[in-house]
């Protein structure tokens, strides 16, 4: 086996593969396919015997996160947070920010796919929102946090999500933010990266966006706003 070192000194490593190799592969992501497939359905049915759904779980987690944060002493005055999620985690970021006026901002990285598509079996689709679509779609939810500042980022090397797709929904997003007279609140970034946060335009974002906001601007209380999540 030869070594040698990349661009990053970082110690890479190049080999043969042979059909063996591939279609072990293919066997070990068929099964983990099948797993998650199975450990989705269970919290789905978990969600549903409490009232909720898969995806209002998470909602109700990441707002009582949110809730414990803002009552440390570390962050009093701090003001309102942004949000910033990846994947699945960038998912319920646009889902929560526009079902909850709290936060100041939001950057989602490569989680942006119609729900036709999902059902095509691109996107990942852990964070569907039941009866939805066809009555709207992704961009109809992300027009929902307009005017607030918005970051949309895809990697262009992301195997998952696709650069056209996402930068289409933005474009149709857009529309909301044209009419609030906000255009410059929505932002796009494409970047030579996988399935990953660009942390240098997260950080530009919200260094930027957030000191715009007075301190004293908390928003409304975090609560657990149960009957709020069960429309989710």
């Amino acid at each position: 086996m030869e070594r040698e070192n990349s661009d990053r000194g970082l110690a890479c490593e190049r080999w043969s593969v042979t059909d063996a190799d591939v279609k072990k592969l293919g066997d070990v992501l068929s099964a983990w396919i099948v797993f998650q497939t199975i450990l989705i359905n269970a919290f789905e049915a978990v969600a549903m015997a409490q009232g909720h759904t898969y995806v209002a779980l998470h909602l109700h987690d990441i707002r009582r996160m949110t809730r414990a944060v803002l009552g440390l002493p570390e962050t009093a005055g701090s003001g309102a947070p942004g949000l910033l999620g990846l994947s699945g985690g960038g998912s319920l970021s646009y889902l929560l920010a526009a079902t909850d006026p709290l936060y100041a901002a939001v950057a989602v990285f490569c989680c942006i796919c119609r729900y036709r598509d999902y059902a095509l079996g691109e996107g990942c689709g852990m964070q569907i929102v039941p009866m939805l679509y066809p009555t709207g779609d992704v961009s109809e939810v992300l027009s929902l946090i307009a005017p607030r500042p918005l970051l949309i980022g895809q990697g262009r090397l992301d195997a998952t999500f696709s650069v056209v797709t996402t930068h289409a929904i933005h474009g149709e997003a857009a529309r909301a933010w044209r009419a609030a007279g906000r255009e410059r609140d929505l932002r796009f970034s494409i970047y030579e990266k996988a399935h990953e946060v660009d942390l240098g335009a997260a950080d530009g974002f919200f260094a930027e966006v957030l000191r715009r906001r007075p301190a004293a601007e908390r928003g409304p209380d975090p609560g657990d706003r149960a009957g709020q999540d069960g429309r989710w």
